[in-house]
């Protein structure tokens, strides 16, 4: 769920979401129905690597990619698929 986040905000920077808008446009169909806690744990994880960015509004977060960490991000994804090569 991880990778499949990240693969959609370096496609998509400016895409900014609730946990349900990140369900429904950020993941792939077969992520979709992944218990909420188990995303916003995901996506809290990810906040807590500078990755993403967070705002609160009255009710809800709303989620974003932290554009200065694009570069780092992208060598993750990178790094990861090389060791699924091997």
């Amino acid at each position: 769920m991880v990778r499949a986040i990240l693969r959609y905000l370096i496609t998509n920077p400016d895409a900014k979401d609730t946990i349900e808008g990140v369900r429904k446009w950020w993941l792939p169909a077969g992520y979709r129905e992944q218990p909420q806690g188990e995303l916003e744990g995901v996506l809290d994880f990810l906040a807590s690597k500078n990755w993403l960015t967070t705002r609160m509004t009255l009710d809800q977060k709303i989620y974003g990619v932290n554009k200065k960490q694009l570069a780092e991000i992208r060598i993750f994804l990178e790094k990861f698929q090389v060791r699924q090569k091997n």
